[in-house]
């Protein structure tokens, strides 16, 4: 038992995303994403594991409909910036318009205006 197991839990986290996303890059496409939905059913507020699934479905071609609660899920001011334009292309693509908006004024409102 870890005297840490906040800290060790996020760790695994982060590992298992990183192993997913490593097994997705390699031809384990099916597996890697499995454990990566896994994942997000544990942590569904993650934004980090969040952003990589959506940014690795978008790439494969593995979004629908039934991702739409992961797509709900996005927060904007912690979600990463590398992961922006494949959730607001997912929406679009999925003819959520008013969501995909919605997303790019929140990630709009976030960046400092520039001179």
């Amino acid at each position: 038992m870890s005297l840490f197991p906040t800290v060790y839990a996020q760790e695994s986290v982060d590992q298992l995303r990183e192993q997913s996303i490593l097994a997705i890059r390699s031809g384990q496409i099916d597996a890697g994403f499995q454990q990566l939905e896994s994942l997000l059913q544990q942590y569904p507020q993650n934004q980090k594991l969040l952003a990589d699934y959506i940014v690795t479905a978008y790439s494969h071609n593995k979004i629908g409909l039934h991702q739409l609660p992961y797509l709900n899920a996005v927060q904007a001011a912690q979600f990463p910036e590398y992961g922006q334009v494949s959730a607001i292309k997912t929406l679009r693509d999925l003819k959520q318009y008013p969501a995909a908006l919605a997303l790019v004024q929140q990630f709009q409102q976030l960046k400092p205006a520039e001179s």
